[in-house]
């Protein structure tokens, strides 16, 4: 098996089980961290530094399937580590975008914890 295959093979394991802190991107600017994997529904922070928003999916393939290419094999994002520092960190992101554009934290961190 060779190294593409290899990591190919690990991407798809990572979709086929999404766990919280999976940090996936897309050269760096755009960003998928899965917040939340319960009950096989997956809830991601996506975007890029100015622009995050919470996505909740309603299983791992239909995450998969926006990251896969439609006429090649493969997926346009890179596995970058998994860990739940990366959750933490997406997460307080998200909140302090929020703030900025006025929002109440109150109301932020419900956003975020609903569909846990």
């Amino acid at each position: 098996m060779t190294e593409k295959e290899k990591y190919m093979d690990l991407l798809k394991q990572a979709f086929s089980s999404p766990k919280r802190g999976m940090l996936f991107s897309e050269m760096l600017t755009y960003w998928c961290c899965v917040i939340s994997a319960e009950g096989g529904k997956p809830v991601c922070i996506e975007g890029n530094n100015g622009n995050l928003a919470i996505r909740k999916y309603e299983s791992a393939e239909e995450l998969e399937k926006r990251y896969r290419y439609s006429g090649i094999e493969g997926y346009w994002v890179f596995l970058h580590d998994i860990s739940e520092s990366n959750a933490k960190k997406f997460e307080e992101a998200f909140i302090s975008q929020r703030e900025e554009k006025g929002e109440k934290r109150d109301a932020i961190i419900e956003m975020l914890t609903i569909g846990r």
